[in-house]
């Protein structure tokens, strides 16, 4: 019986899968230390950077949107390759395809980038949505699309499994909620050293690039776990039949 030194949870691993466990570990606190320095190169960056960079369509957005595509391809590498699995719903990664997705279209407002209407000293404005053609069906989609990834993360999604058997990666998960945070409080311009020149959109955007980051790497984190309890489920079952 194994126990998680972080957690105290008590987990019938193999030898091997101790070290899995172990290696992952060791990712996710070089994670949570990443996502630290970053943030801190992000607040000094937001000083002395353009503001250009942070504009809609920009260097930062363009790399929110690769980043988003990227978590889209991972979750489907993820299906294909745990449709095997006796021990998780591999149908948990196509919620996974549906959340990046729906944050990609946010990303891309849905359209809007696609009828730019005039450039302003903040950036380059855009068709409001009303305007949009077939608005009224996009929002229906998006409707529909958002009614059915909710449906997707009751059902396919081994919540029981994640928070009894799996450990919680709360440094990641801290560092989430932090980014999350700085992303609202630089949209709404709530540093008190931050002046009147874009720093503030820097911040969110650079937040916001993080928040995209971290999901990846959870999605990397449980894709993981899921394969040792997988194998340790085999194991079980090759000492079962061996005995």
């Amino acid at each position: 019986m194994f126990r998680d030194g972080k957690t105290g949870m008590s987990l019938d691993l193999t030898e091997k899968q101790k070290e899995r466990s172990r290696a992952l570990d060791r990712a996710t606190r070089m994670m949570a230390v990443f996502a630290v320095l970053y943030m801190l190169a992000v607040f000094v960056g937001a000083l002395y950077l353009p503001e250009w960079i942070a504009w809609e369509n920009g260097p930062i957005e363009m790399t929110q949107n690769v980043v988003l595509f990227l978590g889209i391809i991972q979750c489907i590498i993820y299906y294909r390759s745990d449709r095997s699995s006796t021990v998780f719903d591999p149908r948990m990664w196509l919620a996974g395809v549906g959340a990046f997705a729906l944050m990609l279209g946010r990303e891309l407002s849905w359209g809007r980038v696609l009828f730019p209407v005039a450039i302003g000293w903040h950036g380059p404005r855009y068709l409001p949505m009303y305007k949009v053609p077939y608005h009224t069906a996009i929002h229906a989609v998006i409707g529909c699309l958002c009614a059915l990834l909710l449906l997707a993360l009751i059902r396919w999604v081994p919540w029981k499994k994640i928070f009894t058997q799996i450990p919680f990666p709360k440094m990641v998960v801290c560092m989430l909620f932090f980014a999350v945070l700085c992303s609202h409080m630089g949209d709404k311009g709530d540093f008190m050293f931050l002046g009147e020149d874009g720093e503030g959109e820097i911040i969110e955007e650079g937040a916001e690039l993080l928040m995209y980051m971290l999901f990846i790497y959870l999605a990397r984190y449980y894709h993981e776990w899921c394969g040792i309890l997988s194998d340790s489920g085999t194991e079980r079952d090759k000492e079962k039949i061996g005995a």
